[in-house]
């Protein structure tokens, strides 16, 4: 017959190994996001920043659109955004590093040497 500190000592050893289980499971998921991130934006150009607005969301928070031009490896020009809550830290005109998608260059994100 099992105690009663036995039970707590076996339902904490439970909880610990869910615990890290629980650990393990959100590290790989970050390390997938921040991979895939850059394996499916596998192509990279010069880009510059063409218009920074401001404007609000439903709920009447600020939130600001940034506009990126850019030529693909074949020559073909596009111009994307990507909204942000925080005031971009980019100016209009500043050359960025842009690698996007060569399937779909609107899946897109910027170098963080970009901002410098």
């Amino acid at each position: 017959m099992r105690t009663k500190k036995a039970e707590i000592k076996q339902g904490g050893k439970i909880w610990g190994k869910a615990l890290i289980a629980y650990f393990l499971l959100v590290l790989f998921f970050l390390a997938f996001v921040f991979a895939g991130r850059s394996i499916l934006c596998s192509s990279q150009a010069k880009g510059t920043v063409t218009e920074i607005s401001k404007s609000f969301n439903r709920d009447g928070e600020e939130q600001y659109l940034l506009k990126i031009a850019f030529r693909d490896e074949e020559g073909t020009s596009y111009e994307v955004g990507q909204i942000s809550e925080k005031y971009p830290a980019y100016e209009v005109n500043q050359t960025v590093d842009v690698h996007y998608n060569p399937d779909r260059p609107e899946a897109f994100y910027l170098s963080k040497e970009s901002n410098q």
